[in-house]
């Protein structure tokens, strides 16, 4: 396997991300935010299998020429891809975890900014819209940690994959 071809990979996984993560999620898979297990499970679940799917397609396209590859290696990297990206995205969707962050709006933060701006040295003013600005940005970082999660996940496939060729 050469360098170009890892680079191939590499662009490939992030196809895959956003093809799966984006317009592949549909409203049923966004029902993974529910509080209630028996709503959040079978909608993750839908949504990493759509990963692990996708996963397995491109392990078994891209090593399907090499000797003792089988659909094995497929399947255990695939299980791999399901179980990080059912785990990680619970975190970041659980009420009781990440998925207590929310986000702001453009519009929303100027209107926040306004507020302590008219505030003055109100206190109670401030600590209330501090809290509003920290759980947006502990939103992103939540946003962010969790799609690095995905890629160093797409890196160990590949690294996988890598292996396996050098080591057959």
């Amino acid at each position: 396997m050469t360098l170009a071809y890892v680079f191939f990979l590499l662009v490939l996984f992030q196809g895959k991300h956003f093809v799966a993560d984006f317009p592949l999620q549909t409203d049923y898979m966004l029902r993974k935010f529910s509080p209630d297990w028996r709503v959040w499970i079978p909608a993750l679940s839908a949504h990493a299998g759509v990963h692990a799917f996708f996963t397995f397609y491109i392990v078994v396209f891209v090593m399907h020429g090499y000797p003792y590859f089988g659909v094995p290696l497929a399947l255990a990297l695939a299980a791999l891809d399901f179980v990080v990206h059912f785990t990680m995205d619970r975190i970041k969707a659980s009420p009781n975890l990440l998925g207590r962050y929310k986000n702001l709006s453009a519009r929303d933060y100027m209107y926040y900014k306004r507020i302590m701006e008219q505030a003055g040295n109100h206190p109670n003013v401030h600590i209330q819209v501090n809290k509003v600005f920290r759980s947006n940005r502990n939103f992103w970082w939540a946003l962010g940690f969790d799609q690095m999660v995905h890629h160093l996940t797409h890196y160990a496939v590949i690294y996988a994959m890598v292996a396996w060729t050098i080591l057959h």
